[in-house]
C-alpha cells in the first residue's frame, strides 16, 4: 500500500508533532521556562529569546565552552530558536484554541533554582 505524499509527514517532528502532541506542550514548557528577560552579551541573550542550549554551569563540557568562548548559561546564539519555539507554539494553540485563548499562553513552570520573578534579572 503506498501512501499520497500529502498523508506521509515531511520530517520526523510532523510525524511525532501528530503522534505525541504532549511531547510538543512539554517542551514548549520547559524552554517558555528559560525565556531571556534581560540583555547578556555573554549568553546573547535579549528579552523575548527563546535558550538554544541549556546547561548547569557546573557541567564539564559547560566549563570547557565557557572557558574557551566566555559564554554564559543558559545560551540564547541560535538563530532559529525563537522561531520554532513560536512556530511550535502555533501548533499548541491550533489543537486546543478554548484553551490557548482562556490562559493567553501555555502555562510554564520554572525550573529548579531559577528565580523568575520580576527583577530577578538584575539581582544575578
Amino acid at each position: 500500500m503506498r501512501l499520497s505524499s500529502a498523508a506521509t509527514p515531511s520530517t520526523p517532528r510532523h510525524f511525532l508533532r501528530q503522534l505525541y502532541p504532549q511531547l510538543e506542550e512539554g517542551t514548549i514548557r520547559y524552554f517558555a521556562a528559560y525565556q531571556a528577560t534581560h540583555d547578556d552579551p555573554l549568553s546573547l541573550a535579549a528579552p523575548g529569546k527563546i535558550a538554544h542550549h541549556i546547561r548547569d554551569p557546573s557541567d564539564p563540557i559547560a566549563q570547557r565552552l565557557t572557558a574557551e568562548t566566555g559564554r554564559r548559561w543558559p545560551w540564547y546564539g541560535g538563530t532559529d530558536t525563537t522561531v520554532l519555539f513560536l512556530i511550535a507554539c502555533t501548533h499548541a494553540a491550533a489543537r486546543k484554541p478554548r484553551a490557548s485563548q482562556r490562559a493567553g499562553h501555555l502555562p510554564a513552570r520554572a525550573p529548579p533554582g531559577r528565580d523568575t520573578r520580576p527583577g530577578a534579572a538584575a539581582r544575578r
